[in-house]
């Protein structure tokens, strides 16, 4: 199902010009989203709505100068195994 999600996400996002990352637990995800200010609202309302998510909390809603996951449109650690597939180059904006 992890993969399934990364591709929604990674298609998504990079569609977006948003890039992140996604840490999965065993039950528990931790993600980061960076882009323009309003697709990463517009993103962070999808999932919120999406009835599969629970619990949700936003950590942060910072601006940040630049990005960190700027070559990756989802980059993915799953329980200890980085594992970042480069697709094409998305760069922050906005």
């Amino acid at each position: 199902m992890l993969d399934s999600i990364l591709a929604a996400s990674r298609r998504n996002n990079e569609r977006e010009g948003l890039t992140g990352l996604l840490v999965a637990g065993a039950k528990r995800f931790l993600q980061a989203l960076e882009g323009p200010e309003q697709a990463v609202l517009d993103a962070y309302a999808r999932i919120k709505s999406d009835p599969r998510h629970h619990a949700i909390v936003l950590l942060t809603g910072r601006a940040v100068e630049r990005c960190d996951f700027g070559d990756w449109s989802m980059a993915c650690e799953r329980a200890g195994k980085a594992r970042s597939t480069r697709l094409s180059p998305t760069r922050c904006a906005g």
